[in-house]
């Protein structure tokens, strides 16, 4: 992926989805892709938390949802990972 700028991977970040069906998932990008996880995470540099319906917009890249908590520079280059482009 280009948009890591020179990195191999970037920190782990969490992602907490609210709602009936919630859960958390671990969530990681390198330069062979993206992967994800169920699991905790509490140890995790940055957090997402965000409801279903906003997760699914901002899937799409049709807004950047979610309240981010801890290392806001971690979520920061999460969010300009991908773009409508």
């Amino acid at each position: 992926m280009d948009r890591l700028h020179g990195a191999a991977s970037l920190p782990g970040t969490g992602l907490r989805v609210s709602g009936p069906n919630c859960g958390t998932w671990r969530v990681g990008v390198t330069k062979s892709g993206f992967a994800y996880e169920a699991g905790p995470i509490d140890d995790l540099p940055a957090i997402f938390d965000i409801d279903p319906s906003s997760l699914i917009l901002a899937a799409y890249v049709l807004f950047n949802g979610g309240t981010t908590y801890r290392d806001q520079a971690v979520a920061d280059r999460y969010r300009t990972l991908f773009d409508a482009t």
